[in-house]
Parts: structure tokens; sequence; C-alpha cells
């Protein structure tokens, strides 16, 4: 077809121009090239890329000031610069409710460790008065029983083991390549490893 022979190979706003400026006086071939362009160059791009090239467009149209008969195809670009700009403020504010959303999880989750955190911490130290008390007697008639040393040893461990988590998460936060990631990564393995066998013994 002649309209699609005169289309650019690619979106070239020198050569649109012109080809514009030579079908002023033909409203029907110049409206089948609009419609060729928006198919080809702004149906199927990206919205920003798509809105700059409609309003393009619909500049070059106003500027021919050819009267009613070219009304509507102005129209009709402003209706999708609108369109495009109102797909561009969703996704603006879909972004911000997604992040406010992490924000508040990523809060969430730090404050239920902690939580978790100082409930072991309490835990432990309840264990280690009791412990204490028995090795340096006031009297008192009572020890661990072997449950309750088992379970403390267990709580040592696992206390170990978060907070080899939080080191190891904040050395690899500020690791500078890739190369040191994982040579960090690496690092802690044997540790977390030895940890996870010890544990083991008080898990059965």
């Amino acid at each position: 077809m002649p309209i699609n022979n005169n289309l650019p190979a690619a979106w070239d706003e020198r050569s649109i121009s012109a080809q514009l400026m030579t079908m002023q006086a033909q409203p029907q071939i110049l409206t089948t090239y609009i419609s060729a362009l928006k198919q080809r160059f702004i149906l199927n791009v990206e919205d920003r890329t798509a809105q700059a090239r409609t309003r393009f467009l619909r500049t070059h149209i106003e500027q021919l000031e050819l009267g009613k008969q070219y009304a509507t195809l102005s129209h009709d670009l402003r209706a999708m610069e609108s369109e495009q700009e109102n797909r561009l403020l969703r996704l603006a504010l879909e972004k911000r409710e997604l992040e406010a959303r992490a924000q508040q999880a990523e809060t969430l989750d730090g404050l239920r460790l902690q939580k978790e955190r100082l409930t072991f911490e309490v835990e432990i130290a309840e264990l280690k008065a009791k412990k204490k008390s028995i090795q340096n007697p006031s009297g008192t008639d009572s020890k661990l029983t072997a449950d309750q040393q088992r379970r403390l040893n267990r709580l040592e461990i696992e206390e170990k083991l978060r907070e080899l988590d939080y080191l190891e998460e904040e050395a690899i936060r500020k690791a500078r390549s890739e190369e040191e990631r994982v040579r960090i990564q690496n690092m802690y393995v044997d540790r977390r490893d030895d940890l996870h066998e010890q544990l083991s013994k008080y898990l059965v």
C-alpha cells in the first residue's frame, strides 16, 4: 500500500513532519497515514515513549491549521495522550503503594524478629540464673532438670545462629562486589554448619 511505503523504517520526526506537510491537503490520506503511524510506532511501545510521539503528532496536526476537517483527528490524538498520561499516573500510584507495603512488611518483620530475640533472651537469662544458683547454692534446693539443661543449650545455640545470620546479612549488605559477597557467604558456611551440628544434638 502507498501509505505503508511512505512510513519510515524507524521513528523519524523530521521525515514524518515532511510527510504530514505533503499530505495536509488530502484529509483521507493524512488520516490513514496517522493511523498507520499509531499502529507501528505508538501502540506497541512503552507509555512514556508513546506519549511523546502522540504529542508530536497532535502538535503537528494542530499546526497545519486546516480547520474542522482535522478536528476529529486532533481530538483522537488528545484522547490517546490523556489515556497514556492516566496510565503513567496509575503506574506511579501502584509503585508507591507497593513500596509502602514493602516498607510496612519490612518494619513488621523487624519488630517480629526483635520480639522473638527478646523472648529467647529472657528464656536464656532465666535458665542461666537458675543454673548459676545451682553452681553457687545459697541454701535453696533448686537445679536444672536434664530437659531444662537441654533446652538451655538449644536456646543458646539458636541465639548464636540468629546472631550469625544478622552479622552475615550486615556484611553482605556492605559488600562492594559480587566476589566479595560470595567470599563472605563462604566464610560463614563452616561456622553455621558447626552450630547446626551442635544444635542437632539437642533436638532429639
